[in-house]
């Protein structure tokens, strides 16, 4: 099995209970990220983390054809989240807030769910 099918299965998997807990639990969710962005070492652990995955996703699958361009294309948001939060952690902080209300939590929860299934869909090959 090729890198793609595992980090397609894995994130797949992650993706959707992720987006089904945020949509289950608006505001648990609503309120972590709020705790989160208030602790200045919570946020740039954040950002080291997502810059270590989006590194590791870029420079280890670079597919920019067919459904796997998804997978590619989470590598580098994850890349750039992570920058981001290191050299511009006050700005990522108020976009993180505007981004973490109840209402728009049900929004990228959905994203994140429907992404989910479909790397699961194409992962598993169902």
């Amino acid at each position: 099995m090729d890198s793609t099918m595992i980090l397609a299965q894995a994130l797949g998997l992650i993706l959707f209970i992720v987006g089904i807990g945020m949509l289950t639990r608006r505001k648990f969710v609503s309120e972590a990220i709020e705790n989160a962005v208030q602790n200045p070492g919570t946020l740039f652990l954040m950002g080291i983390v997502a810059l270590i995955i989006g590194a590791l996703m870029v420079t280890t699958q670079a597919a920019w054809y067919g459904w796997q361009i998804v997978i590619t294309l989470i590598g580098w948001v994850a890349l750039l989240k992570g920058l981001l939060i290191i050299l511009f952690p006050r700005s990522m902080a108020t976009l993180y807030r505007k981004c973490a209300k109840p209402d728009m939590i049900v929004i990228w929860g959905m994203l994140v769910t429907i992404i989910g299934l479909f790397l699961v869909w194409a992962g598993f090959g169902w």
